[in-house]
C-alpha cells in the first residue's frame, strides 16, 4: 500500500501581560487552522490470491483554538491554567487501503458457509483523535532549580481509535476482519504530581525528577458484563523517575 498525506497549517497568537492587584498575569490566546489531504492506495488480496487495487481520498479541515494563562501569586508560587481543542491524526500504517483475506472459511457439503473466514486490513477513512482539554496546576519554585507542582486535567474526547473485528462480506463469503475503527465520546480526568529536586554538597549538579499521574477514564465501549471500558492505552497509575546531572555547559539525563 501507499499513503500520501499533505498538511497545510496556519496560526495566529495574541500574547498578553497585565496585573491583577499586585500579581502578574500573563498568557496567550490563539487559533490554529489545519488542512489535510489524504490519498491511500492499496489492494484487496483475496483468499484465492486475486488482487484488486483500490484508491481512497479524503480531506479534513480543523480549527483549533487554545488559551493559556499564568498568575504569579508570589516570587516562587505560580498558578497556571489552559484550555485547548486538540487533534491527533491516526498512524500512517493504519490508513492503508488494503485488505488481506484468509482462505479459511468453512462450508458444509451443500455449500452453505458455517464459519466465517478471517482477515486484516487498514482503515483510510478513520477520523482523528479529537478532544477539548483543560489543565490547572499550582507550581512552587525553590532554590533556583527546584520545583514542586500539582495539577488537574480533564479531557472531553469526541472521537478516538480502537481495534476490533468486524463482519464483512466479499464475493458472497463472510469474514471477520480485524481493523481500526473510531469510538465516540470518552472522558479522561486525573491528577499529576511532579517534583524536581536538585542535590547539593558532594552531589552538587545531580538531581532527580519524579512524576506520578492518576488517570480515571471511561468510554461507551463495554465488556461482556456490560461494564464501561477505560480509554485505550491509558494506565490508571503512572510513575516516572529520572536522574540528571547538570553543571555549567554539561548536562546528562
Amino acid at each position: 500500500f501507499r499513503v500520501d498525506e499533505d498538511f497545510l497549517e496556519a496560526y495566529a497568537k495574541l500574547n498578553w501581560d497585565t496585573t491583577v492587584g499586585d500579581m502578574g498575569l500573563t498568557g496567550n490566546i490563539g487559533v490554529r487552522f489545519l488542512h489535510r489531504e489524504l490519498e491511500s492506495r492499496g489492494n484487496l488480496l483475496s483468499g484465492t490470491g486475486v488482487v484488486t487495487p483500490a484508491t481512497f481520498k479524503r480531506n479534513d479541515d480543523e480549527m483549533l483554538p487554545s488559551m493559556v494563562a499564568k498568575l504569579q501569586l508570589s516570587d516562587t508560587l505560580v498558578l497556571r491554567g489552559g484550555a485547548a481543542k486538540v487533534v491527533a491524526f491516526p498512524n500512517t500504517e493504519d490508513l492503508n487501503n488494503g485488505v488481506t483475506l484468509n482462505n479459511n472459511a468453512v462450508f458444509d457439503g451443500n455449500g452453505v458457509q458455517t464459519s466465517p473466514g478471517t482477515g486484516s486490513g487498514g482503515a483510510p477513512d478513520l477520523d482523528p483523535f479529537k478532544a477539548t482539554q483543560y489543565d490547572l496546576s499550582l507550581e512552587w519554585y525553590y532554590g533556583g532549580q527546584g520545583l514542586l507542582s500539582a495539577g488537574l486535567f480533564y479531557k472531553d474526547v469526541s472521537t478516538f481509535i480502537v481495534q476490533r473485528q468486524s463482519a464483512e462480506t466479499y464475493n458472497n463469503i463472510n469474514y471477520l476482519v480485524l481493523r481500526k475503527i473510531n469510538g465516540d465520546k470518552a472522558k479522561v480526568k486525573g491528577v499529576e504530581l511532579l517534583a524536581q529536586v536538585p542535590f547539593s554538597g558532594m552531589l552538587d549538579g545531580f538531581g532527580v525528577v519524579a512524576t506520578y499521574t492518576w488517570i480515571d477514564s471511561e468510554t461507551p465501549i463495554t465488556d461482556i458484563n456490560g461494564n464501561a471500558m477505560t480509554f485505550p492505552g491509558l494506565s490508571k497509575n503512572n510513575a516516572n523517575l529520572i536522574g540528571y546531572y547538570e553543571n555549567g555547559p554539561f548536562g546528562k539525563i
